[in-house]
């Protein structure tokens, strides 16, 4: 068990996760239906996932400082929260 979080805490596999889900949820959102009505309101569904992606990676390398054992949890957390805001963007809630 102790190899595994080590793992997961390690700098590369965070950030690639990171990255992959802003890729991911970018492409995701973008493909929503009713974008093309959207106007101006597509630039949300560009910035947000990037938005958050970016704040998850501030967070974590902040947490250097203080944390050595739960780092992944705030990537975690983070994937979490962008995951549920694309989500509402998707559907159309936000």
């Amino acid at each position: 068990m102790k190899k595994i979080i080590e793992e997961i805490n390690s700098y590369e596999i965070t950030v690639v996760v990171v990255i992959i889900t802003i890729i991911g949820l970018t492409y995701w959102t973008m493909s929503a239906p009713g974008i093309n009505a959207a106007a101006q309101a597509g630039f949300i569904n560009l910035l947000s996932p990037t938005f958050f992606g970016i704040l998850t990676l501030i967070a974590y390398f902040i947490s250097f400082k203080y944390t050595v054992k739960y780092r992944w949890v705030i990537t975690l957390l983070g994937t979490a929260i962008n995951f549920y805001y694309a989500y509402q963007i998707y559907t159309g809630i936000i």
